[in-house]
């Protein structure tokens, strides 16, 4: 009974977390369920299913996704550090606060997954980008934690995930070069293997980072 209490009160500091992101709270929304399948489906009505509709799907993806999964906890993070409720964030329940964050990136992941079981039935081999993805937005997760506990600024966080970000869509090729991850090559096993895990890797590390120093604090 006391547990289906705490899920509820979860349940219900999560809802209100992302209350508080306000208008931003739609932005992930919108470019991942509405504005990335409408490019796809004009690529579909274009050219139908192809090559040119698979590498519209990674592309878009690869450009959106991993900086959308931790749009949500970023601003709900400045309410923490950008405000006087800094202080409670280092005081009161943080392991509560810190399996919040962790819910609330994961209900963004759970949508690309949804949104990728549709894809993956047109394309089989699509299960490669998934992965891809989610190890990608678990590296996005890792600096972003690290990054915001190291700085105490969301705006020199979100600084340094845009720089990461351009540097990707700047300096790309067929394979990805560690710790950069985008690529105009679908992705296969050797890609996850060489270059996906090891920043799926790299981003828990900088995660377990980010909560010592925050014990420090």
């Amino acid at each position: 009974m006391r547990n289906r209490k705490n899920l509820t009160l979860h349940v219900h500091r999560i809802i209100l977390l992302l209350k508080n992101t306000k208008a931003l709270f739609f932005v992930p929304v919108v470019i991942t369920d509405v504005f990335i399948p409408i490019l796809n489906f004009v690529s579909y009505r274009a050219n139908g299913i192809g090559d040119e509709l698979y590498n519209n799907i990674i592309q878009f993806s690869q450009i959106f996704i991993p900086f959308l999964s931790v749009w949500w906890v970023v601003f709900i993070l400045r309410d923490f550090i950008d405000s006087d409720g800094n202080e409670m964030l280092y005081v009161n329940k943080k392991r509560s606060l810190l399996l919040d964050f962790i819910a609330v990136f994961f209900i963004y992941i759970i949508n690309v997954i949804i949104l990728y079981v549709f894809y993956i039935s047109f394309f089989p081999n699509m299960k490669y980008e998934l992965i891809k993805l989610l190890l990608v937005c678990i590296f996005y997760f890792g600096l972003m934690f690290f990054t915001s506990k190291l700085t105490n600024s969301v705006t020199i966080t979100l600084f340094i995930l845009t720089f990461y970000l351009m540097a990707n869509l700047m300096i790309y090729g067929l394979e990805g070069v560690f710790p950069l991850y985008y690529t105009v090559r679908a992705a296969n096993r050797q890609m996850l293997l060489c270059n996906s895990l090891p920043l799926g890797f790299t981003g828990v590390i900088l995660f377990i980072i980010g909560v010592k120093i925050r014990k420090k604090l």
